[in-house]
């Protein structure tokens, strides 16, 4: 009887060794699925910056190249109105002239 009891004693005894290993490998689990997740979190983040970053890059390559173009045609159609207000000044001055004098 006394065996049975020692052997009843070791078992129980190797069951709450192999429960407490068990709690370690789980709270060891947690704590890796834990950095895992702050690690993909981080190369998530690190990731989406750098794409954020390379996508502000264009549209800011993209703007100028618009606002150039913009100013250009700008420059340009205000060249053709001072070449033609240059060119038919005299005459705008004289329908002018000629509207005040008619009316």
């Amino acid at each position: 009887m006394d065996r049975v009891v020692l052997q009843l004693s070791g078992i129980e005894d190797e069951a709450n060794a192999v429960l407490e290993k068990a709690k370690e490998e789980k709270t060891n689990l947690y704590k890796k699925y834990d950095e895992d997740i702050k690690k993909l979190d981080k190369e998530l983040s690190t990731a989406s910056s750098k794409k954020l970053a390379e996508l502000q890059k264009k549209y800011d390559l993209e703007r100028d190249t618009e606002e150039k173009k913009l100013k250009a045609n700008c420059d340009e159609k205000i060249k053709l109105m001072e070449d033609n207000y240059n060119k038919n000044r005299n005459k705008y001055i004289d329908d002018i002239f000629n509207k005040i004098i008619n009316a």
